[in-house]
């Protein structure tokens, strides 16, 4: 068949699956999961084999993960079986982070953003590991960066505020720094006072605002 094709350029058709209308809203949560993973388990981002033949294979760097991520969105997004969800993310960065990211993210049964900056679900952080604290904020952090509207920025800052009274400082300061950034506030935007929590780190970055001195 692949002879005859090269040559008469006639390629049998082959099934492929539609783009799902929420890829890209599937993408930004899977995204949220690996950085969340990455960060408890930081050793896991870039590990390369010191064998050729190892080489040869799938393993974790920083490109690789975005492909798994994108694949394990795919799979999320399709309704696809988990064995072909762990297939796809351990085709990108090997067997064994595959099959750790995804038991984390088993663990982790996370909360919907959208709720969160709502105020309709309310999260207790007290008691929460870092690491869950940090992909909860992650996910808050995306979902703003989606759709950037004055109110939605204060309820981000007020949930780091939250965070950080309740399960420690040190998980929320990156979400928080992010969200201080450079066109990550909307104009308009009113810094909550429960940001003063914050000062230090804020500071250290350049990042301080008025309200909080």
């Amino acid at each position: 068949m692949y002879a005859e094709a090269m040559v008469t350029g006639d390629w049998p058709a082959l099934p492929v699956q539609p783009v799902p209308d929420d890829f890209a809203l599937a993408v930004d949560r899977e995204k949220v999961l690996v950085s969340g993973f990455l960060r408890a388990r930081t050793n896991q981002l870039s590990s390369i084999p010191k064998d050729a033949a190892s080489r040869g294979r799938a393993f974790p760097t920083p490109r690789t993960w975005d492909y798994a991520a994108r694949l394990s969105a795919f799979a999320v997004s399709v309704g696809a079986p988990k064995a072909v969800r762990r297939r796809l993310v351990a085709g990108c960065v090997g067997d064994a982070a595959a099959h750790e990211f995804l038991a984390w993210v088993q663990a982790n049964d996370l909360p919907d953003p959208e709720a969160l900056l709502s105020g309709a679900d309310p999260f207790v952080f007290i008691g929460l590991r870092p690491d869950r604290v940090y992909v909860v904020l992650q996910g808050v952090l995306a979902a703003v960066a989606r759709d950037r509207t004055p109110e939605r920025w204060s309820a981000a800052i007020r949930l780091c505020a939250d965070a950080a009274g309740n399960a420690g400082v040190d998980p929320a300061v990156p979400i928080v720094r992010a969200l201080m950034r450079d066109g990550m506030r909307p104009p308009g935007a009113e810094i909550p006072a429960e940001i003063k929590v914050f000062a230090p780190a804020l500071a250290l970055a350049g990042l301080l605002p008025g309200a909080a001195a």
